[in-house]
């Protein structure tokens, strides 16, 4: 149910059992990428669509990128910013 099964022991994540509760962890727990590139092939819409589906109950991405200005970029790669 992660990286790797338990196979003793128990284990507890912000109080929850990861095995019976993935959910409720995954809407508490952010995401840090290892790096702070984003894909360069992908279009800057390409980029909020994929970020916005890590949450359980998105904005919808072109809703977003209206709201804070990136409509006239939604079709530029992101290597050309």
């Amino acid at each position: 149910v992660g990286a790797i099964s338990r196979d003793a022991g128990a284990v507890s994540v912000l109080g929850v059992d990861p095995r019976i509760d993935r959910k409720a962890i995954h809407q508490s727990v952010g995401y840090q990428l290892q790096s702070a590139m984003l894909p360069p092939l992908l279009t800057v819409a390409e980029v909020v669509t994929m970020f916005a589906a890590l949450y359980a109950n998105p904005a919808d991405a072109s809703e977003l990128m209206n709201l804070i200005g990136l409509d006239d970029l939604a079709r530029r790669k992101v290597r050309t910013l």
